[in-house]
């Protein structure tokens, strides 16, 4: 294999563990040594897109604490003043919502373009042919099929032992509590190598839907040229095997994570997903999808219910339009009344999210009448959540950041004729996975999490690595 088919087809391996070895292996295996084995064998800047892309990431992280020193600036006077004159721990008044992984990815973007330019800014020779430009997104789908396989095993046996693997490393291992079992089924819900099993739910949403969006697109298309970033993609019987088999096992994690939201999205984009793709191919070529949906329909409804997760919907659904509120012992209800109060006092520019967790979110909670409540958490609910902490103004400029990025991979992605570009489809696949965690984002604050967001990342880069080799292909480049 060539070096950059091995950084790219281990790249997913490394991503499935803890938050350390995910970060470590998203700097290396994702930026660092592509960006030094591409530009010495190149020998060319870096495009434009780096710089824009690497500032947008920057802003979106720097977003919160600016708007920290704005609450500061401006408090929230209807709760103690004493909360704004404590003195200020600025190691976490400047930490954003947004993971760090916005920030110093943004930041290696920016230092490598600049690299680039410096190195061979100069260079205006013409790019070298290069007849396999989609060696990184071919490399990192091949080697995502036997890690998320792999995953799925373990994952599996926490859930029968009840083993935290996060402490297999230590001198004595640990096991997870009975609050996580699923009883009366037996077994437990899934940890993996992360801190929650709504990570794992968010992380396999990503995967699953971006996956299954490929998978719909390649077979709803007659030319399989166009999907040549597929490993093996002249032969439909191992396209299915690979990406099939990597979106079903996504799809029983997040059943065995517990994750309602999660599945529930899972469960409607698995029929979407396809009846999209085929609404304007005929019905003829929709049926032979069919057989392959009622399989994976099967297989996930009956692991659903074996672990009694429509009952935990309906749990819910009952809870709400009978008594509204939610079950006992969930206690979002009164999460969102309380940022819902906050995002009225403050609407402009929220709270600011240091100053929540330094004593405003408690006093709002205490004000309304939660106060024996053990767990005053954040939202769980990233649209909440985001008016909480940034207030309108701030949303404002969040979204506009989100789109600002969207329209600059889209014009990479988008060259010449954009019916005919190669990185359309899984362009597209990434935007519909994006959406599965924002509808997740409910009754979570997905985005937040930086287990999920480096799944996210790494997707984009691993794009954005394909659309730089592709430029050595193109001559008007």
């Amino acid at each position: 294999m060539q070096p950059l088919q091995i950084m790219f087809f281990c790249l997913p391996f490394f991503m499935f563990m803890g938050i350390a070895i995910q970060g470590i292996s998203f700097y290396s295996f994702g930026l660092a040594l592509p960006a030094i084995y591409i530009l010495s064998t190149r020998k060319k800047p870096l495009p434009p897109f780096f710089l824009y892309l690497g500032l947008t990431l920057v802003f979106l992280h720097a977003l919160f604490p600016i708007f920290n020193f704005i609450n500061l600036l401006f408090p929230d006077k209807t709760v103690d003043p004493s909360i704004y004159q404590a003195p200020i721990l600025w190691s976490k008044f400047l930490l954003s919502a947004f993971p760090s992984s916005f920030f110093i990815g943004g930041l290696t973007l920016i230092l490598f373009y600049f690299i680039s330019q410096k190195l061979f800014g100069s260079n205006t020779s013409a790019p070298a042919e290069s007849k396999d430009f989609n060696v990184p997104l071919r490399a990192f789908l091949l080697g995502l099929c036997p890690a998320s396989i792999l995953f799925f095993g373990i994952v599996f046996y926490q859930h029968a032992t009840g083993i935290d693997l996060r402490s297999i490393f230590r001198s004595s291992i640990s096991y997870l509590s009975v609050n996580d079992m699923f009883s009366p089924a037996g077994g437990f819900r899934i940890y993996g190598f992360f801190g929650h099993p709504l990570t794992v739910a968010g992380v396999s949403l990503a995967y699953f839907t971006f996956v299954w969006t490929l998978l719909l697109a390649y077979f709803s298309q007659k030319k399989p040229a166009l999907f040549s970033y597929l490993p093996f993609h002249n032969n439909k019987i191992y396209v299915t095997l690979i990406l099939g088999s990597t979106a079903f096992v996504h799809l029983l994690m997040i059943v065995l994570s517990g994750g309602r939201t999660a599945l529930a999205v899972a469960g409607i984009l698995l029929f979407l997903i396809p009846l999209a793709s085929y609404m304007n191919k005929g019905w003829a070529r929709f049926a032979k999808m069919s057989v392959v949906l009622i399989v994976m329909a099967i297989g996930v409804s009956l692991f659903a219910q074996k672990f009694n997760l429509f009952k935990r919907i309906e749990s819910v659904t009952t809870a709400i339009t009978q008594s509204q509120t939610l079950e006992a012992n969930n206690n979002r209800i009164y999460f969102w009344k309380t940022y819902a109060q906050m995002i009225e006092d403050k609407p402009w520019t929220g709270e600011g999210n240091y100053w929540l967790r330094n004593g405003v979110r408690d006093e709002y909670y205490n004000r309304l009448g939660y106060s024996t409540l053990k767990e005053k958490f954040a939202a769980h609910n990233m649209y909440l959540e985001v008016l909480g902490c940034l207030g309108i103004i701030g949303t404002v400029l969040l979204v506009w950041s989100m789109v600002k990025l969207y329209w600059i991979v889209r014009r990479e992605i988008a060259v010449g004729n954009e019916e005919k570009s190669i990185l359309i489809a899984p362009g597209i696949a990434l935007l519909v996975a994006f959406f599965a965690n924002a509808v997740h984002g409910l009754t979570q604050n997905v985005f937040f999490d930086s287990s999920v967001c480096y799944i996210y990342l790494e997707i984009l880069i691993v794009m954005v690595w394909s659309r730089v080799v592709l430029r050595n292909s193109r001559a008007e480049l």
